[in-house]
């Protein structure tokens, strides 16, 4: 929403730096999806500091960390008890199609880097919520 209105770049260092949790939500009319919001949060910090890299885990890894923002954190604002699949937890998560052409020659060491990086919304075969199958091929 913030690019589709315009309302400029957080300083997610900043944010980061002083142990800030980012969160992420989609409510725009324009288009809705969580994994574009993950790309663009990482581009624009690329585009505004001119480096690769911005959000990133301890390890250099910004697909943990965006993945983190689109789910943990995310329910954490809400007070909500989900974002991870434990046992107490809402079963909320999506099922991958893992044929679908954007998660082409994927393996689980880079599956998390192409979901966030290249991913399209149609290799999204399912999605449960409060382990209730909502939406999908099954």
């Amino acid at each position: 929403t913030e690019a589709n209105l315009g309302d400029g770049i957080a300083d997610l260092p900043a944010i980061h730096a002083q142990g800030g949790h980012v969160c992420l939500g989609t409510d725009s009319n324009a288009r809705i999806s969580m994994v574009e919001e993950m790309r663009w949060l990482e581009y624009v910090q690329r585009l505004a500091r001119r480096k690769r890299g911005i959000c990133t885990d301890r390890n250099g890894d910004i697909a943990p960390w965006l993945l983190r923002c689109a789910t943990v954190n995310g329910a954490r604002s809400l007070g909500i008890d989900a974002g991870s699949i434990r046992p107490g937890a809402h079963a909320d998560f999506v099922a991958l199609d893992l044929d679908d052409p954007s998660l082409d020659h994927t393996d689980e060491e880079t599956l998390a880097a192409a979901v966030v990086c290249g991913m399209r919304d149609s290799a999204v075969a399912g999605a449960c919520v409060n382990g209730v199958w909502v939406s999908g091929r099954r």
